[in-house]
């Protein structure tokens, strides 16, 4: 779907349009529903759909975010959902979070991925 909209498929391009604006307008409710919408934060482009690194979804999603939150700055995840979890627990206990720490379990991550591929 995501390359067929790219190429210029008027369907699919709708359809992820549609997406992104979605996704953009929901992120957009929360930052509102939170007090954030006149801050500076970063939102999360994470899961499958944004696998397959298509500008038009993140166009338009930012867009749809920006009418409502200016300073909202899209980012893609950078590491796997896990570390995020793994940070909060290690909040929770009280223990150090910083960014070398992050920086570590970002590798972490990736060295024991690459150990599960087959072959």
């Amino acid at each position: 779907m995501l390359q067929q909209a790219a190429a210029g498929d008027p369907a699919c391009r709708e359809i992820v349009i549609r997406a992104g604006t979605a996704l953009g307008e929901s992120a957009a409710l929360v930052a509102r529903r939170l007090g954030l919408h006149h801050d500076a934060f970063e939102t999360v482009m994470a899961g499958g759909l944004f696998r397959g690194n298509s500008r038009l979804l993140e166009t338009t999603l930012a867009d749809a975010l920006h009418r409502v939150a200016r300073r909202a700055v899209p980012v893609r995840l950078g590491c796997k959902p896990v570390v995020g979890a793994v940070l909060d627990a290690l909040e929770l206990a009280g223990a150090e979070t910083g960014p070398e720490v992050r920086a570590r379990l970002v590798a972490s991550s990736r060295r024991f991925a690459l150990s599960l591929r087959p072959g």
